[in-house]
């Protein structure tokens, strides 16, 4: 749904700039050419806040987090980290924080997790690796402790 609303918001606007003509020359050059101008809502949109915008969060926070990575329509969607060349998907990524178990990986049809690539990471020992989340509750909790 997000990607479509996208879609449909800037499609007017890069039909406008092809049809411009502007391939080089005059402002074509400029930082801002081809730049959508945005505007301002009132005073009723600023004070009715991002919730106004947005609507309001799901106050099971736990719960929401779990479906929107889990349940909806785009969780096992994989996609190609930017930074590691990972290819993974939300629903995984889910389960490799609350769950790395082996359990859990045969559960999702997988042999292992995730991880860097050779090309991305060379030093195996620099990689990520699935970590019970109960051992990075007692880490948390030691570092506080250390910091009060």
């Amino acid at each position: 749904r997000a990607c479509e609303l996208l879609a449909a918001l800037l499609f007017p606007a890069l039909q406008k700039l092809a049809a411009s003509g502007a391939q080089g020359g005059g402002n074509a050059d400029s930082k801002f050419a081809g730049a959508v101008e945005l505007s301002y809502g009132g005073l009723d949109v600023f004070f009715g806040g991002l919730e106004g915008q947005v609507g309001a969060p799901d106050p099971k926070v736990y719960s929401a987090m779990e479906a929107e990575h889990t349940k909806k329509a785009d969780a096992k969607l994989k996609f190609v980290t930017g930074n590691y060349g990972v290819t993974t998907s939300s629903e995984i990524e889910w389960w490799f924080v609350i769950d790395p178990t082996r359990e859990r990986l045969a559960r999702l049809r997988l042999e292992q997790w995730p991880a860097e690539g050779d090309s991305k990471l060379p030093e195996r020992r620099h990689r990520r690796r699935p970590v019970p989340l109960a051992k990075v509750e007692e880490e948390r909790d030691r570092v506080n402790e250390r910091l009060r």
